[in-house]
């Protein structure tokens, strides 16, 4: 399955609000408020200008499937990936989280919740290993 990667633009905005209000997504973030769009568009731009933070979306046969960020957190990276709704189950996660991990040299770290079983599964078979579990956080890293 070959995946293309491109850096997300304002274009975007909408397609990344819907994601990320989603239900699943919701209860498996941080913060599993809904976010008003203009919360969201704030949001947005300042990462698109941060230039320690890249956020691509991940393309298939021309269909966006999903999205992953990576931000430079003084000693390594930080990354988190969102599969789009309509993709789920279908080997995506892995294969773009897999596939976006080829391309980071150095240290990388990632955040996943506790009863979030599809997004353990991406990142233990994309080479990340469990380091330590804190409330409902696992903390995955792999060091390089």
């Amino acid at each position: 399955m070959e995946l293309r990667f491109r850096l997300a633009t304002e274009v975007d905005t909408s397609t990344l609000f819907e994601w990320r209000n989603d239900e699943f997504t919701r209860m498996n973030s941080h913060n599993q408020n809904k976010i008003s769009y203009e919360n969201h568009l704030k949001w947005f731009i300042n990462q698109l200008k941060n230039t320690n933070v890249y956020i691509y979306i991940v393309v298939y046969r021309n269909v966006s499937v999903g999205t992953v960020r990576k931000e430079w957190s003084g000693d390594c990276w930080i990354i988190s990936w969102t599969v789009s709704p309509a993709c789920r189950g279908k080997g995506y996660g892995t294969l773009m989280v897999k596939k976006f991990l080829e391309d980071i040299n150095g240290i990388v770290k990632a955040e996943v919740k506790l009863g979030n079983i599809a997004s353990q599964k991406i990142a233990e078979k994309a080479g990340l290993e469990k380091e330590v579990i804190i409330d409902d956080i696992i903390y995955f890293s792999r060091k390089k």
